[in-house]
C-alpha cells in the first residue's frame, strides 16, 4: 500500500501554487501549508510544525491529503491520508517512509491504516529517489526544505 500512496503524490500535477492556510478551505488547521489542489475536492497539506531537520542535510516532515468525501481502499474507509516524507534537500531527493489513513478529515479521528510504526528511522541511500518534476512530489520536497526550522 505504501507504493500506492507515494504513486498517488508523486503522480498527480499540483494545480494550485502554494497559498496561505486557510485560504478559501475551512478545514484548515494552525501550522498548515495549503500545497495544492489534487482534484476531485483533495487538498494537500503540509504540517509545517512537523518539518524537522535530519542528520547529513536531511529533512522530514508530514503532509495530509484531506478528501471532500470518504474515500474506501481495500475495505478501508478513510477521510485523509497522512504521510511522513524524508527529503535531501541539495540533491532533490525524497522517501516515504510512512503512510497513516485517519477515519477524519486532517488527520483526525481514528487511525484506520498505517504503514509503519513511528518514530521511523532515516531512510537508507537506496530508499531515495529523485524528486519527480511536476508532481506533487516536487512541491512536497520543496516546502519541507524551504520550512524554517523551529
Amino acid at each position: 500500500m505504501a507504493g500506492s500512496v507515494c504513486g498517488r503524490a508523486a503522480g498527480l500535477a499540483v494545480l494550485l501554487a502554494f497559498a496561505a492556510a486557510g485560504a478559501g478551505h475551512a478545514r484548515s488547521r494552525p501550522n498548515t501549508l495549503l500545497l495544492g489542489d489534487l482534484g476531485g475536492g483533495a487538498k494537500l497539506w503540509l504540517m509545517t510544525d512537523s518539518v524537522r531537520q535530519d542528520e547529513a542535510g536531511v529533512r522530514h516532515g508530514w503532509t495530509v491529503i484531506d478528501y471532500e468525501t470518504l474515500q474506501t481502499t481495500q475495505n478501508v474507509q478513510y477521510r485523509s491520508d497522512a504521510s511522513k516524507f524524508y527529503v535531501k534537500c541539495k540533491t532533490q531527493e525524497i522517501d516515504l517512509a510512512n503512510a497513516i489513513k485517519f477515519a477524519g478529515q486532517m488527520g483526525g479521528g481514528a487511525n484506520v491504516f498505517q504503514v509503519n510504526s513511528e518514530p521511523t528511522p532515516e531512510p537508507a541511500a537506496q530508499d531515495y529517489h529523485p524528486v519527480r518534476p511536476n508532481t506533487a512530489e516536487q512541491v512536497v520536497a520543496k516546502a519541507i526544505c524551504k520550512q524554517r526550522i523551529r
